[in-house]
């Protein structure tokens, strides 16, 4: 069966005082230190697909220069695009024709890519809108999985081997739910079997999907992260991150 990794790369920094993904840390953008492991371990593994969310479009640039190919966040059949074009001005018409070959081409590279770039301008609204941005998209590329691995873009320390072994347990034992830990406390990533996409469709406003782990305590397979390090989201001010790694 398939796995379907989430990279969710759209926050909205607000209490790190600017767009902390692009954030340079250690002489790249924060998001992508664990953007290039992510994509090296969906191409370790036939059947892992990785689809990257975000709001942002330096990061859907990076993510097609490495390869990745874009969804549409809007399918339109070619009969659609003729009857706009008959019907609208000349600039809807080209926007449409845009979609349409975007279209084409997405269907003609079919599943075989391994790595998708995800525009979703609606997570502004929260952490909701870039999970179902995310679902919706794998049901395009990944209509049968087995179930759904979320990253987050602000774990920069999150180790390839970390990575490799979360996944290798959720593609192994396929339990219904799964988190990273460290010493009991738990983090990101997360496993979701395709069960549970429902309930990860109706979550609402800035709800992740840990409120679904809560409720299902004996369902969740952890798995122990190499170091404390590892789970550290950087939700803080530029001042205190810089404090943090002085110590």
């Amino acid at each position: 069966m398939a796995t379907c990794m989430i990279y969710m790369a759209a926050g909205n920094s607000r209490r790190f005082g600017s767009n902390k993904l692009l954030h340079v840390l250690d002489g790249r953008p924060m998001y992508l230190h664990v953007l290039e492991r992510l994509a090296a371990a969906a191409r370790e593994k036939e059947g892992r697909v990785l689809l990257v969310v975000t709001q942002y479009p330096e990061i859907m640039e990076q993510v097609k220069a490495m390869g990745g190919f874009e969804i549409p966040a809007e399918p339109l059949a070619g009969t659609r695009c003729e009857e706009e074009i008959q019907t609208r001005s000349c600039h809807l018409a080209s926007k449409c024709m845009e979609k349409e070959q975007l279209w084409n081409q997405y269907q003609a590279g079919g599943a075989c890519q391994s790595l998708y770039a995800v525009y979703s301008p609606q997570s502004r609204g929260g952490v909701s809108y870039t999970i179902r941005a995310g679902l919706e998209a794998a049901r395009q590329v990944l209509p049968c999985c087995a179930g759904y691995a979320f990253f987050t873009a602000d774990q920069p320390y999150l180790s390839a081997g970390t990575i490799r072994q979360f996944l290798d347990v959720m593609e192994r034992e396929l339990p219904p739910l799964g988190s990273i830990c460290y010493d009991g406390r738990p983090g990101s990533p997360t496993w979701f079997a395709a069960e549970y996409a429902a309930r990860l469709r109706a979550l609402t406003g800035d709800t992740g999907g840990r409120r679904i782990l809560k409720e299902y305590p004996d369902a969740v397979r952890y798995v122990q992260a190499a170091s404390d390090r590892e789970l550290w989201d950087v939700d803080l001010s530029k001042e205190v991150l810089f404090q943090e790694r002085a110590e």
